[in-house]
């Protein structure tokens, strides 16, 4: 048997006593990872052939080709994070900041509606003026569908790219998630 045992100290204030459980050994075993949820597999083929052709467009020099996967209602907005106990000293961070719209660190509230992208064209143009030359490794992506219907698709995809262009000795790794919602051109 292993005992799990549960908080004993929140906010720097003792709690009360513990709630202990027994767990026979062979129970406590972590479940594998998915490589990710699609409601209906029926959409699998688009979503592979999506995410292929817009990261390839995403990483080449010409990020212009990517004006045909949005139309003129579009809206982008970007959210950076990042941990300041564990970043590397040397990477860099400001190309993203200017664009950031994460509630936790703007605080000015002029700023989160100027850097919300939209219509395809200021979301593409932001692809190249916020964004280095990156390549996307593929083999780490996670996709996963919340909504598949004939009118739209909405899903998610985890993954990480490198920064090709960096003052860095070596290349930034970065980990990302981006949320689409496809709907039939027409």
């Amino acid at each position: 048997m292993v005992d799990v045992w549960l908080c004993l100290v929140q906010d720097g204030n003792d709690l009360p006593a513990p709630i202990g459980t027994a767990i026979d050994e062979e129970e406590a075993v972590v479940p594998h990872r998915l490589p990710g949820s699609v409601q209906d597999h029926s959409v699998n083929g688009v979503l592979t052939s999506f995410n292929a052709e817009f990261f390839r467009i995403f990483d080449s020099s010409n990020r212009q080709g990517l004006l045909d996967a949005y139309h003129d209602q579009a809206i982008f907005t970007m959210s950076y994070f990042i941990n300041f106990e564990h970043q590397s000293k040397q990477w860099k961070f400001d190309k993203y900041f200017a664009d950031s719209r994460n509630f936790m660190k703007v605080n000015d509230e002029g700023k989160k509606l100027r850097v919300v992208k939209l219509g395809r064209l200021p979301i593409v143009s932001s692809f190249t003026s916020a964004f280095p030359p990156t390549t996307h490794d593929f083999g780490s992506f996670t996709v996963d569908s919340h909504i598949a219907t004939a009118a739209l698709i909405v899903f998610t995809v985890y993954g990480v790219f490198k920064e090709l262009e960096s003052e860095e000795k070596s290349a930034p790794i970065r980990a990302f998630y981006r949320t689409f919602v496809l709907i039939p051109d027409g």
